[in-house]
């Protein structure tokens, strides 16, 4: 666990950057990456003391949060900060050398706060790992079926022209590396 927030964010950025970079098999496609990034900013509208409810408001309207006890520098928070939130998530995907079969899925999670005194801001981000056996390819429908290490099939429907282009060059029997990445961060500053 690190404490702090930002070297958590960028940490997970880190990861997802090595993950499209994984080497995969020089036979098949090419390894692939999808990335998107969110963030949305309110302003701190009335901070209760009593309660640590927090009322917020952005262009959608006003809403109310209560800070639990891990809000440890709550007192820092005051009427006209802006509350800052991130969220990024992306999949990376790349051929597994042959005969690599499947692997059960692996988790790191990540997470910082911010050190007493400071403004209030915490950050986590979380990566799985597995490798999934391919047992068919539909390139016309964009459907991939595949067998993750704990059994059964699975089916899902490839909407992004990254993921597309990945599909055309599997094959039945091909294992893939799947790396998912998620990270969110949040923030307030003074206006």
């Amino acid at each position: 666990m690190t404490r702090n927030p930002l070297a958590a964010l960028v940490l997970c950025a880190f990861l997802a950057a090595a993950c499209s970079s994984m080497g995969g098999d020089s036979s098949g496609p090419a390894p692939a990456q999808i990335s998107e990034e969110t963030s949305a900013t309110a302003t701190v509208v009335a901070v209760d003391a009593a309660t640590r409810v927090i009322t917020l408001r952005d262009t959608t309207g006003t809403w109310a949060v209560q800070a639990g006890p891990e809000v440890i520098n709550f007192p820092q928070i005051a009427v006209g900060d802006n509350v800052t939130v991130r969220y990024r998530e992306s999949l990376a995907v790349a051929l597994a050398p042959k005969g690599s079969g499947t692997a059960p899925p692996t988790t790191t999670v990540l997470a910082g706060a911010a050190l007493p005194g400071q403004r209030p801001a915490a950050a986590v981000g979380s990566q799985t790992t597995m490798t999934v056996l391919i047992e068919s390819v539909d390139t016309e429908a964009n459907i991939v079926v595949f067998k993750p290490a704990s059994g059964g099939l699975r089916a899902i429907r490839v909407r992004t022209p990254e993921g597309q282009n990945f599909i055309r060059g599997l094959r039945r029997g091909d294992s893939v590396d799947v790396t998912w990445t998620e990270a969110v961060a949040v923030a307030v500053t003074k206006r």
